[in-house]
Parts: structure tokens; C-alpha cells; sequence
């Protein structure tokens, strides 16, 4: 009998061996498919092959092949269609046959060509992946893409319609991405990311996209910056190197841009965005004595065109009482009335060790979710960091309300004012509930849930015309961000933030342009932890501490009962 229940135990203990050992095995099954779906589905994959080579993405593929659903602008490729049957048209009603003085193309194909020959490009690594990501788009589109060869030095005729007013040679490591009369000329430089001058990642497919959506309008936009304000916009470091990348926004986002002096030239025609960053000095009136002209006049005007103005204030800046009214009348303030400029600080939605660096809160609201539809539509909406930022007010003379959007059910605040009706103002980035306001080393403010502070605003001016059955947004926009080193090299040159992306996303929504957002840099290699924030660290450091603990308490509960029950 004691035999009989010997082995029934050992049976039975056998039975739950085997079924445990069965189940663990199916568990990791399971985890290794359902993470070989996720790798699928979200590009977890890291290069470990000795040789890089960063192919054309199928997002970039699409954005040069097909217009977006909810985009009003014509593909490139649907835009050379057009551009070849209005040359067709244009050649049979003159009667001219190519050959003629004055034909058109009929074939017109986007051309990218290096002043460098096909055989150097492939003997240099870096080159090479350039020339790679040219072939690959030619073979993606024969029909509508080529690519030529040429040094630039032995066959300088090939390239003289490309030389500016400043330039008397093309150098060999540009890039020429050219249709019909448009073309972009672009340093070798371009197509990557560096940090501290030294190659961080590659970024061509970015920049063949954005130079094909720019040479493929009828016209491309100009971007004006202003001067003579003490704007620090041109600040390089000590090796030369410019220290805030708007350009580099600008660039990617096909505009054309150049400095503005307001005291002394008007605002050209073709000016779609004006900047401002990090006035030192006020803006002329024309009735402040100092001049007849009036430079907020002629911010007025641009605004009247429904164009649309970028502020970026640092909370160093001292009074700028006409900036200041002009800004107030479209419902934005820099400082609470007679008070000093905030610095925003948060210790725990901050990057790791500087509660200076805030990671932001996506507001939402309509405004803010159309501009930044590209970044919290991935499965993890990447960090916005306003370093060293001033916190934002709606100005004086602007009542807040809450709305609530009928389709979603969306509830916001919003900015009215009766004298202005057709102008509101959004929030678009906000503190957390945890941050405080310091002025002069003293904390003067603190955040709570429903009255975090603003870091970035948008005061719009709607404006919407009938055209046929279709009816066009043609607003004006006032953007003021709280913060110049939003625009930092570090945050603007890495996938881990946002900020690159949303100001491509606001450039494209405030200027009505078509501009590649989501088109990531691929990192060469980085062994950094750039996007744990100080709340990220001290729950990974809870839950690295007291789960293994737990998880060996109750292994070592369970065996002891299991022993007494034998």
C-alpha cells in the first residue's frame, strides 16, 4: 500500500513537473512571437553589420508617390504629371516640336546630380550612402527620377546655372536636386547629423525628400528672419558651429530664407513666415522718436496678408513694451502684468539631473492635436523639451474660456477677446502639474493639474474663403515659444524629441506647406540614455529594487508551503 502511494506521488509530482515544464516552454514561445511581431511592427532592430546601409523607407516612398489624404498638396510625382501635360498642351497649341526655341519638356524628370564622379562616391564610406539612397530613388521612379555624375571642378559649364551671387564654384561634395527651372543645392553636410562637429547619423532620405517636395512647386517659399534686435539666431560656439538648427528646420522644410532688416526693407511678397529670436531691443513704433518707420506696422501688414509669425523669447529678456503690446493684442503675454520674466523649472518631468530641461505636456485641444497629429499618432509620442523656458500667459485684455469640441467631446481653454473676434489663442505645449516658476532665485509660482504653465501658444486669426464646393483655410498664425534652447542642436539633431518634428509640423500647418515629418535620422551608434526623465528614473529604480525582491519572496513563500504539504 505505502509502495502504491510512493508512486502515485511520484506520478503526480511528475505530472505537474512535465505540465509546468510544458507551460513554461509555451510561455516562451509565445513572448518570442508576440516580440517578433512588435520588432515588425515598430523597427526594433539595431545595424550590427560591419558596413551601414541605410535604404529608402516605404513612408518616403509614399510621400514622394502619393498626396496624403488630408493633404490639399499635390505629390511630386502627381505634380509632374501635371507639369508634363501643361507643357504638352502649352507645345501643341504653339506648334513646337522639341527642337524648337521655347518648347517644353514633355518628359520633365526630377535630376539629382553630384559634382563628384560615380567611382569616388563609392570608394568613400560616407558618399557612398548618398549615392546609394540616389540610386534606390531612381530605381523606385525611372520614370520620374535620374541621377548624373559630374565633377564639378573639370566640368564647371555643367554647373553654372546653379552659382549664387556669393559663390563662384560649385564644390565636388554637393548635391543637386533640380526640376525644370527649380533646383536646391545641398552641402554633403546636410545629409547627416552631427553633434560637437563630429557625424552623429544619417539623415538623406530627409533631405531627398524635402528637397524634391521644394523643387517640385510652382514656386518655393521664402522664410524671413529678422535683425538689428540683438538676435542671437546666428550664434556659433567656439568651433564655428551654428549653436541653434532653425536653419537646418528651414532647410528640410524646402524654404528658401534670409535676414530682414524692418527698420529698412519691407517684407517681401513671397515671405510666408516671418521669425523673431531672442530679441534684445524693442521694435520701432514710427512714434517713438527714433524713426519714421514702424516696423509693428509692417508685422501688421504681413499678418493682414494671412501669413504667419514665429517668437522665441528667452527668460533673460528684459522689456519690450512695443513687441509686447503687439503681442498682447493677439492674446500673448511673456509676463504676468508687472512682473519679472519667469524660469520654469520641474524636478520631475525634467531630463535626468536638470530640472531646467522640461519635458513638455502635449496640450489638447483642436489646433494642437491637427499640428502635432504626426507625433502623438506613433505608439509613443516623443518627448518636446523646452530648456530653460519662461512660462506663457493668455495676455490682460483676453477672457479664457472653455469650449467643447462636438465631435469628440473634447473639453479646452481657449482666449477670446470681443475687440478681436475672429482671433483665438491655444495652448499647445504645457508644464506638468509639478513645475514651479523662479524669479530671481526665488520660487514666485507653482503649476497645478488645471493651471499648468504655458510653454508654447498660438494665437490664430481665421479666415476661410469659398472657392467653388471646397472652402480654403487661409489664416494668419502668432506663434511665441518660452524657450530659444528649444532649438538646440541636441534637441532638434535626435530622434529621442519631438521639437524637430513639431516645428516641421507647424511650419507645413502655419505656412500651408507640404514638409516630411516622421522621416527619422538613423543613428550611426549611441550608448546614451537621452530620454529618461528624473520621474522615468526613480520609478525604473522602484521597480528595479522592490520587484525582484518580491518576486523571490513569493517563490520562496511558495516552496516552503508546497514542503509543509508533502
Amino acid at each position: 500500500m505505502r509502495l502504491k502511494a510512493s508512486t502515485g506521488r511520484k506520478l503526480r509530482y511528475g505530472g505537474t513537473s512535465v505540465a509546468i515544464t510544458a507551460l513554461i516552454i509555451a510561455a516562451i514561445i509565445i513572448f518570442n512571437v508576440a516580440f517578433s511581431l512588435l520588432t515588425e511592427r515598430f523597427r526594433w532592430y539595431i545595424d550590427l553589420t560591419p558596413d551601414l546601409h541605410f535604404t529608402i523607407s516605404e513612408e518616403c516612398i509614399e510621400l514622394i508617390k502619393e498626396s496624403d489624404a488630408n493633404d490639399d498638396e499635390d505629390s511630386p510625382i502627381e505634380m509632374i504629371d501635371k507639369f508634363r501635360a501643361e507643357n504638352k498642351a502649352y507645345n501643341t497649341e504653339n506648334g513646337l516640336s522639341k527642337g524648337d526655341e521655347g518648347w517644353r519638356d514633355e518628359e520633365l524628370k526630377i535630376n539629382i546630380l553630384f559634382g563628384t564622379e560615380k567611382d569616388e562616391l563609392e570608394a568613400d564610406e560616407t558618399t557612398n550612402y548618398v549615392m546609394q539612397n540616389a540610386e534606390e530613388l531612381r530605381a523606385a521612379f525611372p520614370d520620374y527620377i535620374t541621377t548624373e555624375y559630374k565633377n564639378s571642378k573639370s566640368n564647371p559649364s555643367r554647373f553654372t546655372k546653379y552659382l549664387s551671387s556669393n559663390t563662384d564654384s560649385i564644390a565636388t561634395d554637393s548635391v543637386i536636386i533640380e526640376c525644370g527651372t527649380e533646383f536646391r543645392v545641398r552641402p554633403l553636410r546636410s545629409f547627416f547629423v552631427f553633434v560637437k562637429d563630429e557625424p552623429y547619423g544619417y539623415n538623406g532620405e530627409k533631405a531627398f525628400a524635402s528637397s524634391i517636395l521644394a523643387v517640385t512647386r510652382a514656386e518655393a517659399p521664402l522664410a524671413c528672419y529678422t535683425v538689428n534686435h540683438g538676435e542671437t539666431i546666428m550664434a556659433t560656439d567656439t568651433d564655428g558651429n551654428n549653436v541653434y538648427s532653425f536653419f537646418t528646420v528651414l532647410e528640410d522644410a524646402g524654404y528658401k530664407y534670409m535676414p530682414i532688416d524692418l527698420s529698412t526693407q519691407d517684407i517681401p511678397e513671397e515671405c510666408r513666415i516671418l521669425i523673431t529670436f531672442d530679441p534684445k531691443t524693442d521694435f520701432l513704433s514710427g512714434n517713438d522718436g527714433v524713426s519714421e518707420e514702424s516696423e509693428i506696422a509692417k508685422l501688421d501688414a504681413f499678418l493682414e496678408d494671412r501669413n504667419s509669425y514665429m517668437v522665441f523669447i528667452d527668460p533673460s529678456t528684459g522689456e519690450l513694451p512695443q513687441l509686447e503690446e503687439f503681442l498682447e493684442d493677439w492674446g500673448l503675454a511673456i509676463r504676468q502684468p508687472g512682473e519679472d520674466v519667469y524660469r520654469v523649472r520641474d524636478s520631475a518631468s525634467s531630463l535626468l539631473g536638470d530640472s531646467a530641461s522640461v519635458v513638455a505636456t502635449y496640450a489638447n485641444n483642436d489646433l494642437m492635436n491637427a499640428w502635432s497629429e504626426s507625433l502623438i499618432n506613433r505608439p509613443v509620442a516623443p518627448m518636446v523639451v523646452f530648456d530653460d523656458a519662461t512660462a506663457l500667459y493668455y495676455s490682460k485684455s483676453y477672457t479664457r474660456t472653455t469650449v467643447e469640441d462636438e465631435e469628440t467631446g473634447i473639453k479646452y481653454t481657449i482666449g477670446k477677446n470681443a475687440a478681436f473676434p475672429d482671433r483665438t489663442v491655444f495652448d499647445m505645449f504645457t508644464s506638468s502639474a509639478s513645475a514651479t516658476a523662479w524669479a530671481d532665485d526665488r520660487e514666485v509660482a507653482a503649476a497645478t493639474k488645471t493651471d499648468p504653465f504655458k510653454l508654447m501658444m498660438v494665437s490664430v486669426e481665421s479666415n476661410y474663403e469659398q472657392e467653388m464646393y471646397t472652402t480654403m483655410d487661409d489664416s494668419a498664425y502668432v506663434m511665441l515659444c518660452g524657450s530659444t534652447n528649444f532649438l538646440l542642436e541636441k534637441y532638434i539633431q535626435s530622434n529621442v524629441y519631438g521639437n524637430n518634428d513639431f516645428l516641421l509640423s507647424a511650419i507645413q500647418m502655419s505656412g500651408r506647406e507640404p514638409v516630411p515629418t516622421g522621416l527619422d535620422f538613423k543613428e550611426f551608434a549611441n550608448y546614451e540614455i537621452e530620454s529618461v526623465t528624473a520621474e522615468d528614473a526613480t520609478q525604473y529604480t522602484l521597480v528595479l529594487t522592490i520587484v525582484p525582491v518580491v518576486i523571490a519572496l513569493c517563490a520562496g513563500v511558495f516552496v516552503i508551503v508546497r514542503r509543509k504539504n508533502r
